[in-house]
């Protein structure tokens, strides 16, 4: 494993979940997989999925040259409306399988793990629902590398 950084991580990510064989047809286009956080989006945007870091710490694990591991959580945000609210499941689902199915993320990172599921819904006129799926990812961080 060579050192990296967070962004190099978000964007393998976007990139299984763009170039995915198994994408759900009411993702299609890329349009609907954005690598930021999807708020505020237009009705007419969803179903959309967002991808992006949402935290970023320190890990006091040694590598052997002395170099220190980072945990990034990495937040795949779910936004569907009206009648693909059955679909947020199916989903969530996808999701959490075509990351995990390369914990490695292309030897960018140590492990992924799945850390965390939180739904999302706004009590509306508009039925708006979702959910907020957060990974967390070990990796060398390339600065310590430069630094050290």
């Amino acid at each position: 494993m060579t050192p990296t950084s967070p962004d190099a991580i978000v964007q393998y990510i976007l990139s299984l979940l763009t170039g995915s064989p198994t994408l759900p047809a009411d993702l299609a286009g890329s349009d609907r997989i954005l690598d930021n956080d999807l708020l505020p989006l237009a009705i007419e945007e969803l179903p959309a999925i967002g991808v992006y870091l949402a935290d970023d710490k320190f890990l006091s694990v040694k590598e052997d040259h002395g170099l220190d591991y980072r945990v990034a959580t990495i937040r795949v945000e779910i936004r569907a409306v009206g009648p693909m609210l059955q679909g947020t499941a199916t989903f969530r689902n996808w999701v959490k399988t075509s990351i995990l199915q390369e914990p490695t993320l292309g030897g960018l990172v140590r492990s992924t793990t799945y850390a965390s599921f939180a739904p999302f819904g706004v009590p509306s006129n508009v039925r708006l629902a979702g959910a907020d799926l957060d990974f967390e990812a070990t990796y060398l961080d390339y600065t310590e590398q430069i630094n050290g």
